[in-house]
């Protein structure tokens, strides 16, 4: 399938592409995000795509640690803190 962008400047800044994609590729990128416009499933796939890609440079930036807690024991401190951020504790 052949785009051709709209020139996007009229509401966001922008330029306008032409862009070669695949039919299925994009039906099925459309259906699973549920988006009404080939335009936005294009630009929710590059913000996810952005957003996955500055979460996994924060989380490698924090960097590992050793963790003296099993998993149940870290759900239950979890479950705790929870509530109090709920009750207005925390």
């Amino acid at each position: 399938m052949l785009i051709r962008m709209a020139d996007a400047h009229q509401e966001h800044s922008g330029i306008r592409h032409t862009v070669v994609i695949d039919d299925a590729l994009l039906r099925e990128a459309q259906q699973v995000l549920g988006t009404p416009s080939i335009r936005a499933t294009i630009e929710h796939s590059l913000r996810e795509t952005v957003r996955r890609r500055r979460l996994r440079a924060f989380a490698d930036a924090l960097g590992t640690f050793e963790m003296d807690m099993t998993t149940e024991e870290l759900l239950d401190l979890r479950s705790r803190e929870a509530k109090k951020h709920l009750r207005g504790d925390a």
